[in-house]
């Protein structure tokens, strides 16, 4: 027989080996190989390919219950003496594995307990345990209920010996796969959005960096011109940085006229690659513009001026925002990069909970009063505030 039902008489346990893991000393006591520094799934591997056992392996006293042909009916014979006070010691008049598989669905329902496989536990003694838990047991025996409960084995599920083994890669697939209660889908929901804050915070951190060191070599400069010799004053003052987020259309008519400067273009095109750090074109659009321009501006441009808007493309700011773009991504073409550009500004009235605004309106119910004619706004009153700012020259 190549397998075998043994109790480990001291560690209270039943699991199934090799026939080959078992031994004789010299005074006929059986003794059996147990791997140690292992997690379950590999104790389950190597006892399912009956691995030769090392010389190093420590070595348990144990009873042999049960011989078997083949890991399947040991396991099963193995689960029966848990539970069981007597256990047949051999296989035959079984059906063989080709025969029961079969009737595996009546079988398997039978053998599963709790719908999951257990994995063999390493055992106490590996961890320099057996010793002091035998010699307890011999002084404090305990009560035929209590040692009833003391004989269940030890199990280890998939999830735990996988995580054990350190490989993080594997472990996540198993887990995923063998995973089928609601809490352990529910614990790795909360793990993955966790991991996805995480991720988001760190792009935070690193864009808040980028902004300090830009600030730090401005200031840097600044004191540098300062500190100038005489002869070096004559030199032209530190452009100043764009102030960001552009909240009003005076100030962006300001920092379009500044960008007829060669200098503060490159300033501001620099600061625009300072933002992000993605390669996708809307991600890269988002993240320059939205951090730019605020989204009252943002409602006052589509890009060719139609549905009434201002012409966003006969801006300085938009020729150095593509310059930005293409920079970033430079396997983008202009044509492209206005069209992502266009469909970013014709969406600015739905951000910042727009849309929802949008939709709550509807859903009230339209209730069709007639105003009196003292009540309704003048002239003045009805025009948006954005209407009354005048393009610069």
């Amino acid at each position: 027989k190549k397998f075998a039902v043994v109790e480990f008489l001291k560690e209270n346990t039943v699991e199934a080996v090799p026939s080959s893991w078992i031994i004789e000393d010299k005074r006929g006591k059986q003794l059996c190989y147990w791997p140690d520094n292992m997690s379950g799934v590999e104790i389950k591997n190597y006892v399912k390919v009956s691995h030769i056992p090392d010389g190093g392996w420590p070595r348990y006293t144990v009873k042999i219950l049960a011989r078997c042909n083949t890991y399947k009916k040991a396991k099963r014979k193995a689960g029966e003496a848990e539970t069981l006070s007597c256990l047949e010691t051999t296989d035959a008049g079984e059906p063989d594995d080709e025969v029961a598989a079969g009737r595996s669905q009546d079988s398997n329902a039978s053998s599963s307990t709790h719908g999951r496989e257990t994995l063999p536990a390493p055992l106490p003694g590996r961890l320099g345990r057996a010793s002091s838990q035998a010699s307890f047991r011999a002084d404090h025996p305990l009560e035929p209920g209590k040692q009833r409960m003391r004989t269940e084995p030890q199990h280890v599920t998939s999830q735990q010996g996988l995580l054990d083994s350190g490989d993080e890669s594997s472990a996540s697939a198993e887990v995923l796969e063998h995973t089928t209660t609601p809490s352990e889908t529910h614990l790795l929901k909360i793990v993955l959005e966790v991991r996805a804050q995480n991720r988001h915070i760190e792009q935070q951190n690193r864009e808040l960096l980028s902004t300090v060191g830009q600030v730090l070599r401005h200031l840097v400069a600044v004191e540098q011109c300062q500190e100038a010799r005489p002869e070096e004053q004559a030199r032209p003052d530190v452009p100043e940085l764009f102030e960001m987020p552009i909240s009003t259309m005076e100030e962006f008519w300001a920092a379009d006229k500044r960008l007829r400067n060669p200098t503060d273009r490159a300033l501001l095109e620099g600061q625009l690659l300072s933002l992000g750090e993605s390669t996708s074109l809307p991600r890269v659009i988002q993240d320059m513009v939205g951090r730019l321009l605020s989204k009252g501006v943002q409602e006052r441009f589509s890009l060719l001026g139609q549905r009434s808007k201002l012409s966003f493309r006969s801006t300085n700011m938009c020729s150095v925002i593509i310059g930005a773009i293409r920079a970033r991504v430079p396997s983008c073409v202009v044509e492209a990069a206005e069209k992502k550009l266009s469909r970013y500004l014709s969406g600015a009235p739905d951000r910042e909970g727009g849309r929802a605004r949008r939709v709550q309106k509807k859903s009230l119910p339209v209730v069709a009063q007639e105003a009196p004619a003292s009540l309704a706004p003048s002239l003045d009153e009805e025009l948006d505030p954005w209407d009354k700012v005048v393009h610069p020259a």
